[in-house]
């Protein structure tokens, strides 16, 4: 079992317009409805040990959508890691997995604006 833990020291900063921005740009493209997301919630960019204890800098967003058959999906919470062409969805080869975004200090807020990412 892999353990994640606190990056000692680090501080969580808010998101950027330009990270806002990637986010609504991922879901616009691959979500089935992204005119149908509710409850949308987004953390802090934060700085946590990934899955081989190596510190990655994560934002985490959470929401929920309809499917491709119309009925809403459950809350689904997913990962964003900065890379050098922006903030992008994450997979294990950046270090951050599923669990990650339930970090005790991955705190997550309402965010209207990200309501319909129209």
């Amino acid at each position: 079992m892999t353990m994640l833990m606190s990056a000692g020291g680090a501080e969580a900063r808010p998101v950027t317009q330009a990270e806002n921005a990637a986010i609504i740009g991922w879901m616009r493209k691959n979500l089935a409805d992204p005119h149908s997301l509710r409850s949308v919630r987004i953390s802090d960019s934060a700085t946590v040990s990934g899955a081989n204890g190596q510190l990655v800098t994560v934002v985490c967003v959470d929401f929920n959508t309809k499917d491709k058959v119309g009925g809403y999906t459950e809350l689904y919470r997913m990962a964003f890691v900065p890379t050098s062409g922006g903030l992008t969805y994450s997979n294990t080869s950046s270090n951050v997995v599923a669990a990650t975004c339930y970090l005790p200090q991955i705190l997550m807020r309402a965010v209207p604006e990200l309501g319909s990412a129209r």
